[in-house]
């Protein structure tokens, strides 16, 4: 499955990136309609780069037809492209990421979520630290040292 190679934006937000391109007439390090976009974006370093680069007529050609598009919307034009580029993101990922359908739960995924509920997960820690206390506190401070003093020392 091939990918667009351009988003398409609202028709008026297109017309101004067609318009905008005309007038660019230097030389950019990225695609003109990216500098297009960006500077209907607002991209204040694109802004110098090209107000630099271009004829003080194409510069105000480029910005009478960003005002010209902005007045069509309510809200600022890089928020719109940047709601359209994240719609697209959003149909890329759902073509090529996978989702398991069935989650397993396993006995350690059931045991980790047991130990994360609070009225399990108490519970289970004074089991662990009786079973840790009984294990150092019985077994090793007074069986296990009996019978080293008792037998192998002593003996």
């Amino acid at each position: 499955m091939a990918l667009a190679t351009a988003i398409p934006y609202d028709p008026p937000i297109e017309w101004a990136v067609r318009q905008i391109e005309r007038h660019l007439r230097g030389e950019y390090r990225l695609s003109r309609r990216a500098v297009a976009l960006l500077l209907l974006q607002g991209d204040e370093e694109f802004e110098v780069l090209v107000r630099r680069q271009e004829r003080p007529a194409d510069v105000a050609a480029i910005q009478e037809t960003i005002a010209a598009v902005q007045a069509q919307f309510s809200c600022s034009l890089s928020y719109l492209i940047s709601v359209r580029r994240q719609a697209a993101a959003q149909q890329i990922a759902e073509r090529v990421v996978a989702l398991p359908t069935e989650h397993r739960h396993d006995w350690g995924e059931r045991l980790s979520q047991a130990m994360m509920n609070p009225w399990t997960g108490v519970p289970i820690l004074l089991v662990v630290l009786i079973a840790l206390y009984e294990f150092v506190g019985v077994f090793g401070a007074q069986t296990l040292v009996d019978f080293l003093e008792g037998t192998v020392f002593e003996g």
